[in-house]
């Protein structure tokens, strides 16, 4: 028969759980220490622009912890944001009012706790414009974002809007190449396209072999903005109501909202979201 450890086996064990919790602790402690280290070594105009912890940390991840590419990626950052200057709600207002838009749905959530970014189809306006909204969009994001979940979101993209195209100048310009340069961490978001034109969604499919398999796996494909299509990666508490969910989220209220407290105005979008 097997007996029970002996006080020396069970001392040995012990130590190896000692050992590993010691470990773990150094790991949290060295990670606390990197930010802290990374923080005293950033400009006046990088704190002003971009340090917080939770964006120190963002940088460090993505740069696996090299703190002087981190540095030089946030100074670089800080003297873009210095030169466009202050965003506000008031950048995007104009936009709520076409057919192309983007906004954060602050406060909801999917189930894996990634905040919920809404694109309907592709925003349009010159490259200043859309530089000044996707930093906006870019901010709110950090800002909406759990500590923990490395700054990814959950992007979807209403895939039957008329302004649904592939990216013209002022796209590539002032958004995928400012959030290349300056947001990488977004380029890893989980999106589900809405309403996918079949022969496109064909052209995916046969395209999946040529797709790095971590992108294709953070793809999803719904057919319509409904609570129904989309409850397999959100809670019906967090859909809004305008997709029938039950999440008080209004763009309507949102936006003026968002005005208010950044000591701006702006007029009440049209669309219903």
């Amino acid at each position: 028969s097997v007996g029970r450890p002996g006080r020396s086996a069970m001392a040995g064990r012990a130590a190896v759980l000692l050992r590993l919790l010691i470990g773990v602790l150094a790991l949290v402690v060295a990670g606390a220490g990197t930010v802290g280290e990374l923080r005293s070594r950033i400009s006046p105009k990088a704190k002003k622009w971009c340090g917080s912890d939770k964006e120190l940390a963002a940088w460090l991840r993505h740069l696996d912890g090299d703190v002087d590419a981190a540095l030089e990626r946030i100074e670089a950052k800080a003297v873009f944001r210095e030169r466009i200057g202050r965003v506000t709600m008031r950048d995007c207002a104009r936009s709520f009012n076409s057919d192309g838009y983007s906004v954060c749905l602050e406060g909801l959530r999917t189930k894996e706790g990634l905040p919920i970014v809404y694109s309907n189809g592709v925003a349009r306006g010159t490259v200043k414009q859309m530089t000044r909204q996707t930093v906006y969009l870019q901010e709110r994001i950090l800002n909406d974002a759990p500590r923990n979940n490395n700054l990814k979101s959950c992007v979807i993209i209403n895939c039957g809007a008329k302004s649904f195209r592939a990216p013209d100048k002022a796209m590539m310009e002032g958004g995928i190449k400012v959030i290349n340069e300056h947001y990488p961490w977004s380029a890893k978001a989980t999106t589900i396209f809405v309403g996918l034109p079949r022969f496109i969604r064909r052209g995916f499919d046969v395209s999946k072999r040529f797709i790095p398999k971590d992108m294709w796996d953070s793809f999803r494909f719904a057919d319509e903005l409904s609570e129904k299509h989309l409850s397999k990666w959100i809670a019906r508490k967090h859909i809004p109501k305008a997709w029938g969910g039950a999440a008080e989220w209004s763009l309507r209220l949102y936006a003026p909202r968002r005005a208010v407290l950044e000591g701006t105005i702006c007029g009440v979008p049209k669309n219903g979201l």
